[in-house]
């Protein structure tokens, strides 16, 4: 599948309050999808967990049209997100990674 929701979506990474971090996907300024992320934990499965891995656990969906074309897909997003925070915590410390959304 070609990446052209790439270009049409607009990514903003937040971190909330409570540990977990939000992605919202805009297009033309209007949010599209909001993803939350948490980190994994020991318990959420039996096989190994990576360290540092963040695993999407709610999302919802502001415009249903976002998927009408077939150019993105949930499971898109959902991979896009966790690149999104992977590259966010190279560059940043996960406590910097809202700041330097704002």
């Amino acid at each position: 599948m070609e990446a052209n929701y790439k270009i049409i979506l607009t990514p903003t990474l937040t971190k909330m309050d409570d540990g977990t971090i939000r992605i919202i996907f805009s297009k033309d300024g209007e949010d599209m999808v909001s993803l939350y992320y948490e980190k994994a934990k020991k318990g959420w499965t039996n096989k190994p967990i990576m360290p540092r891995a963040w695993r999407c656990v709610e999302g919802k969906v502001f415009n249903p049209n976002i998927y009408e074309d077939g150019t993105v897909e949930p499971k898109d997003l959902v991979g896009w997100g966790q690149e999104l925070i992977f590259t966010s915590m190279n560059i940043f410390s996960v406590e910097e990674i809202g700041k330097s959304q704002q």
